[in-house]
């Protein structure tokens, strides 16, 4: 059965039409996290097709329901668009319009996957389906996995064991292969696209004035103690046996360099080794340097940024197709593991579970104590609102799919003003990735650990370094936590075919690393709100 409606294409006629949205989808017995998300794709998705439509258009919304699944479908006449595009309709209080543009962009481009397009007799048509691409890709991977047990247990029993690694040799290994060429080949791209966007894609910053400098300069200052905090963590626990790989390093890596060593090879001899070797400290020079020249320039170069923009979503949508091959080669690297894998290895792997889960109460622990020294205000409440929504928050996948709900949260929960977590929130979800600070610390530090390589006082500043920026300008697109991962294994020598060891629970790290830079924003929030004296105590401190 369809739900019709039809509206004028004004503002008012939007604010009526979500309206219809949000009561249908109620009437879908819809849970609340999903109507919240079907409600802001669609205000994005309206705003754009307004910008498109002729004066006095009007606007279609059809409601269905497939197989279960609610769908909407948005039909407006009007010429030809891009998801992508930043819209800018609508002011939000205190952002300058590049700004609030970027953020719209952002929020839009984070939900590509949700939203199906065309353009067919004059008219845009839109539909949208929330928050089933992430659930499928899981339940794919936890599906694979115990397939994987089930099926090193049959061989086992049946086949010799040297059928059993011809069967690893020539079959498993080789798709697994395939997929970490695959990773190679977009991580450089994907990082160096993404790093240079984000220099530009907020240059209207200063327009913020006190506000914006002090959330990006908190977001920065929260990203570098996660990153030290994962190194305390590792450094305190220790997982892993030393060098129980003995895998050996390439030539030119980490052990035995130095600061000047660094320095003198951190400007590539062109422009295009840095991309062939995924140099990681050359690509993100590259794209910091040619990032800032292009907010230089202004708007002379504006199709230009358009151009890297399209390339940013392009590359998502690459980084996406590759993660669809993660059920695959779940089962592929599962079952290598367990054929192949002495019991010191497994054993180290599972020790690095715990030590990810400590550095994730460690991470909630500092923000409890945030609250408490820096912006002065009980902790309790803020839990006691917060906590119950955190498994909405954790089945997002991510901190930018838990825009609306984290937004929702602050505003009416939390008493931070529209003015302020309009802008902190979408900002956090992009570049405060605390828990990806932490996180990517442990791993990398672990994977040095098992492998026997030598890492000093030298080493620990590049990784530090590299996590830093790569937490401010990680791409938006599901996978990022192996992107990232890639990106950092090639610079500090540890061979990539490691990260099989982890990409069967990286799912589950994502998810859990959202939940945790979902906290690490409302806290920047409520941060600015209690500094800016537009904090709401009544309702912060009604339980």
């Amino acid at each position: 059965m369809n739900y019709t409606a039809e509206y004028a294409l004004s503002l008012t006629g939007i604010s009526e039409s979500l309206l219809f949205i949000e009561e249908t989808l109620k009437n879908f017995k819809l849970k609340q996290r999903d109507v919240l998300e079907a409600l802001l794709i669609s205000e994005e998705t309206m705003l754009l097709l307004k910008e498109h439509a002729p004066e006095d258009a009007s606007i279609r919304v059809v409601i269905s329901r497939k197989m279960g699944v609610p769908r909407i479908r948005l039909v407006a006449p009007g010429t030809p668009m891009a998801l992508d595009e930043h819209v800018g309709t609508v002011s939000i209080d205190q952002l300058g319009e590049e700004t609030e543009n970027a953020i719209r962009s952002v929020m839009l481009r984070s939900y590509a996957e949700s939203i199906k397009y065309r353009h067919s007799r004059s008219e845009n048509i839109l539909t949208i389906v929330t928050g089933i691409p992430e659930r499928i890709l899981a339940a794919h991977t936890i599906t694979a996995i115990i397939l994987a047990v089930i099926s090193v247990l049959v061989l086992r029993q049946i086949f010799p064991d040297t059928a059993v690694q011809w069967l690893s040799t020539n079959l498993l290994s080789p798709l697994e292969g395939l997929f970490i060429s695959a990773l190679m080949c977009i991580t450089a791209p994907a990082v160096f696209v993404s790093i240079t966007c984000s220099m530009f894609r907020f240059e209207g910053l200063s327009e913020l004035g006190r506000s914006g400098k002090m959330v990006v300069a908190t977001y920065l200052l929260t990203s570098i103690a996660a990153t030290l905090i994962g190194m305390f963590i590792f450094g305190l626990l220790r997982p892993g046996k030393i060098g129980v790989l003995a895998m050996q390093t390439e030539p030119g890596a980490v052990e035995g360099f130095s600061v000047l060593e660094i320095l003198s090879t951190l400007i590539p001899p062109n422009i295009v080794e840095p991309f062939i070797s995924v140099n990681s400290l050359q690509l993100m020079l590259i794209a910091i340097t040619i990032g800032s020249a292009l907010t230089m320039c202004g708007k002379r170069v504006r199709h230009l940024k358009v151009l890297l923009e399209e390339l940013d979503v392009l590359c998502g949508k690459v980084s996406s197709l590759v993660m669809q091959m993660v059920p695959a080669v779940v089962y592929c690297s599962t079952v290598n593991l367990l054929l192949s894998s002495h019991l010191d290895v497994l054993t180290s792997i599972a020790e690095l579970i715990p030590v990810l889960v400590a550095g994730v109460s460690s991470l909630l622990l500092l923000y409890c104590l945030i609250l408490l020294v820096v912006v002065r205000l009980n902790p309790i409440p803020f839990f006691r609102k917060y906590v119950p929504n955190l498994k909405n928050i954790f089945l997002k996948g991510s901190a930018v799919a838990a825009i609306p709900l984290n937004m929702r949260i602050c505003r009416r929960q939390l008493g931070v003003p529209k003015s302020i977590c309009s802008f902190s929130i979408p900002l956090g979800a992009t570049i405060n990735m605390d828990g990806n600070c932490m996180c990517l610390t442990i791993i990398s530090l672990f994977f040095v650990r098992i492998s026997g390589i030598a890492f000093g006082m030298n080493e620990i500043v590049v990784l530090m370094l590299l996590v830093v920026i790569l937490s401010l300008g990680a791409p938006i697109a599901p996978g990022t936590l192996i992107l990232c991962l890639v990106t950092l294994m090639s610079q500090i020598g540890i061979d990539i075919s490691m990260i099989s060891m982890v990409i069967g629970i990286n799912f589950i790290l994502e998810m859990l690393l959202g939940m945790v830079n979902s906290v690490g924003d409302a806290i920047v929030a409520l941060l600015v709100a209690r500094r800016e004296e537009t904090l709401d105590l009544d309702v912060y401190r009604r339980i």
